[in-house]
């Protein structure tokens, strides 16, 4: 789970009318995410990743975003069921794919 600091994302305005952008938590979710998502192709662990997709866990977001594990599991079940990510759990980690990341 690495993460990979510089570079930049482009965000775009109309952000502000989507759907989950009043639910704190959902938002906040999901902007880690697109900060912390491969840019680029790669392996992990013999993992094929793609762009867009992160390693990551449920205690782990819940520590670095300093929310519970309820509120992060509730956030992520949000982003699924309006289809802006897809999620694959592993025994120890899971890995968050971003739709339409590019």
């Amino acid at each position: 789970m690495s993460k990979q600091l510089g570079g930049y994302i482009k965000i775009h305005r109309k952000m502000l009318e989507w759907g989950w952008y009043d639910d704190v938590n959902t938002k906040v979710v999901f902007l880690h995410l697109l900060l912390t998502a491969n840019f680029k192709d790669t392996e992990w662990h013999g993992i094929q990743l793609k762009r867009g997709d992160v390693v990551t866990s449920i205690s782990s977001l819940a520590e670095a975003l300093k929310l519970s594990e309820r509120n992060v599991r509730t956030a992520l079940k949000h982003l699924e069921v309006t289809g802006e990510v897809t999620s694959k759990s592993h025994a120890k980690f899971r890995i968050i794919s971003i739709k339409n990341y590019n």
